[in-house]
Order: structure tokens, then C-alpha cells, then sequence
């Protein structure tokens, strides 16, 4: 995904009240991913949970305050891998919000 994609599809998200436009709280999980995915042109979509679900995003709550600052995905391997930065890490090694949803926002993708 290009940095112009990857805006488009933000933009989408906020655009549809599904992610603040202030601080990038997400409003609506399944529908943030949707607006998003929507952008690509592909088919399926998202939903919230689910008893299988196929994407795992780590909620890192770098000040101890309860409410995350930044989301990463899951690798499935006890890896993440952060799209803003490039980085890939060891899920241990970065803070994750222990309170509120948790640690993990997971969505299921329905073809």
C-alpha cells in the first residue's frame, strides 16, 4: 500500500465517523476496517470479534494511562509488526493496555 492509499483509506474511516478526527480514537472497530478495506476495492469484509478471528491488533499504552496511544498488528507469532514505522518486534517488549478492551482488538474477515 502507497502512503497515498494508505491516507485514502484513513481518511475513508474518518470520513464515515468510524475513527475520531481529533485524536484517532477509533469510534467503531468493524467499521473503521470497512471504510478502509472498502478503499482497496476488494471484496469481503470485517466484523468485530468472532470466535476465529483472522487479525489480531495490539493495543500499546506507552504511558500507563489505560487508553492506547498506538495499535500494531498481530504477526501470529508472538511478533508485531507496526505499518507507521516499518518495525517488526517481540510483543513483549513494547506496553500494551491492560485495562478498558484490553490488550487486543480482534476482526474476523468474511468473504
Amino acid at each position: 500500500m502507497t502512503q497515498e492509499e494508505a491516507n485514502a483509506a484513513m481518511q475513508a474511516a474518518v470520513t464515515a465517523n468510524n475513527v475520531s478526527p481529533d485524536n484517532a480514537n477509533v469510534n467503531n472497530w468493524s467499521g473503521a476496517a470497512n471504510s478502509m478495506w472498502n478503499t482497496t476495492g476488494q471484496t469481503g469484509s470485517y466484523s468485530y470479534g468472532g470466535n476465529s478471528p483472522t487479525a489480531e491488533i495490539y493495543a500499546e499504552d506507552s504511558n500507563g494511562d489505560g487508553i492506547p496511544e498506538h495499535f500494531t498488528d498481530s504477526n501470529g507469532n508472538g511478533t508485531y509488526h507496526d505499518p507507521w514505522n516499518g518495525e517488526t518486534g517481540n510483543v513483549g517488549d513494547v506496553p500494551l493496555q491492560q485495562t478498558g478492551l484490553g490488550s487486543t482488538r480482534t476482526l474476523t474477515y468474511n468473504q
